[in-house]
Parts: C-alpha cells; sequence; structure tokens
C-alpha cells in the first residue's frame, strides 16, 4: 500500500502519466483514470475508470468483475469465468473470448469491432447496448431475462 500511496503522490505532484500493469483491479480502481482490459494479449474494453467499474461493457470485463469479493459478503461463493483459453497457435478469427462467453452468438465468429463509445471502446457486437449485457449467475451462464443469481 505505502508504494502505491507514494506512486499516486508523485502522479499528482510531478503530473506523471503511469501505466500500471496489473491482476489486482483494486489496485487498478486505485490507482487509474483509464482502464484497459486485455484478454491474451488482446484489448478487450479501454475506458474511463469509474465508468468501466460501473458499467462494464464486454463480457469478459463483467465477468471479471463479478469474480472479485465483496465487501461484507463473507464467504460468498465468487463467480468463475467458465471454461479455458483457445489453442493460440490456431486463433479464432472471431471474438478470441467466444468459447468462454455465456453470451456468444453466431456473429461473434466475424472478426470483432472496437466499438466508439463516445470515449470507451468496447471489442463486442453488444457492446453498443448495455442493456443486452445479461447478469451473470453464480455459475457463470447468463440468467433468464430479468434474473440474476
Amino acid at each position: 500500500a505505502q508504494i502505491i500511496d507514494l506512486l499516486i503522490e508523485l502522479q499528482k505532484d510531478m503530473g506523471l502519466a503511469i501505466m500500471f500493469i496489473s491482476h489486482d483491479l483494486a489496485v487498478v480502481r486505485e490507482i487509474s483514470h483509464r482502464v484497459l482490459v486485455l484478454y491474451l494479449g488482446r484489448v478487450m474494453e479501454a475506458a474511463p475508470r469509474d465508468a468501466l467499474y460501473d458499467d462494464p461493457r464486454h463480457p469478459y470485463t463483467h465477468g471479471l468483475l463479478g469474480s472479485l469479493p465483496r465487501p461484507g459478503a463473507g464467504r460468498a461463493r465468487l463467480t468463475p469465468i467458465p471454461g479455458g483459453f483457445p489453442d493460440l497457435t490456431q486463433p479464432p478469427a472471431g471474438c478470441i473470448f467466444a468459447a468462454r462467453c455465456a453470451q456468444a452468438e453466431p456473429r461473434c465468429a466475424a472478426p470483432q469491432p472496437a466499438l466508439d463509445l463516445g470515449g470507451r471502446n468496447a471489442r463486442c457486437w453488444r457492446a453498443a447496448a448495455p442493456a443486452a449485457m445479461a447478469p451473470v449467475t453464480t455459475s457463470g451462464r447468463a440468467a433468464p431475462e430479468g434474473r440474476a443469481s
């Protein structure tokens, strides 16, 4: 925590830009102004910090945030992202996350767009319509319309 505090202080005092790479999403939220979410080396989503944490637009980002422990939740079971990584010697032509995505559909086999969402980007067909982003259940699969568990 002391090193993070020092980095934040230096950033403010000297006007520094910091590229901070981490798997610790709590620390990323603390130190960043803008966040890029990568999956297998590809940018899946880029957004201002608060927008990304409050309204994730890519199913992978949604899954990552859903897998975080919640303060006050006790020993509640975390929601893992199902499946495994694709064969990177023969990556899929479309979305590299599709095999693990509970919301994948046929058009996900096509090359994925980097959608411009007004200062944010997400490489997903559903990203322009965040209401279409289904809640994730404890099993990691999309919940039926209107229900999350």
